[in-house]
């Protein structure tokens, strides 16, 4: 449900929504995000609208990094190869944000332009300004001050991740250290997740403006909190953002 209060939404707005979300749920990010494009004009004030398009802007990114790389690399850590008569050489991999910048879109629809992380990050900002207009004067204990946080945090993550690939340190360690520092939402598996990106991406932001100390600092805490955890992708990526 897309509504954040009692307003009435007209059945086409809800329809695309919930379209656009179950595309966006089958790992179809460039179509969920066509149709919650169509509607920005008639739910510009919807949260949960402006979440869902950064979603989609982040996990196209992420997929067509992917796909990119298989096409273009000569390995996962090879850029390319090139051999002489006595030698080889090896040209190591562009960052993501250079490699998606590299090959744009082709295509005449109107929203293509759009499907990238600087409009991504204007819908998180977007999603956390509208956040915290609606739970100024909310009860702090009701049922939507908690989907609304949620929606907050969700959209904090995304943006200090967001952050991390534009090359903004600064406002990734600070958007994680929100999410990070705020009380559990509820008891949910992904919550936890949830606390622990924002971890690695705060230390990813202090580790990028040079303060490599606060980021062994946020790194070494997460070390004791992650003995409880046996996920061993987690330890993959505590451990190699520890080395970094």
């Amino acid at each position: 449900n897309a509504r954040h209060n009692s307003a009435i939404v007209h059945p086409f707005q809800q329809v695309s929504y919930n379209i656009g979300l179950s595309l966006l749920m089958n790992n179809d990010p460039f179509r969920a995000f066509k149709y919650f494009y169509t509607i920005i004009p008639l739910m510009s004030n919807s949260p949960f609208l402006w979440l869902r398009l950064t979603e989609c802007c982040v996990q196209f990114y992420k997929k067509r990094v992917q796909e990119l790389r298989k096409k273009y690399q000569y390995s996962p850590v090879i850029a390319k190869r090139y051999n002489t008569a006595t030698k080889s050489f090896y040209i190591l991999p562009q960052t993501d944000y250079k490699i998606f910048n590299k090959y744009p879109l082709q295509g005449e629809e109107k929203f293509i332009k759009d499907l990238n992380l600087e409009f991504a990050e204007k819908c998180a900002t977007n999603a956390i300004s509208i956040c915290n207009l609606l739970t100024t004067n909310a009860n702090p204990n009701s049922p939507v001050q908690t989907t609304l946080n949620d929606v907050k945090r969700s959209s904090e993550l995304l943006s200090s991740y967001i952050a991390l690939e534009l090359g903004d340190g600064k406002k990734a360690a600070e958007m994680g250290k929100a999410v990070s520092s705020a009380p559990n939402i509820d008891a949910r598996k992904d919550d936890g997740q949830r606390q622990f990106l924002a971890k690695i991406y705060s230390a990813q932001g202090h580790a990028a403006m040079g303060e490599a100390s606060e980021a062994r600092g946020i790194l070494s805490r997460l070390m004791i909190e992650s003995n409880k955890v046996r996920e061993k992708e987690s330890l993959v990526v505590h451990s190699t953002t520890f080395a970094l």
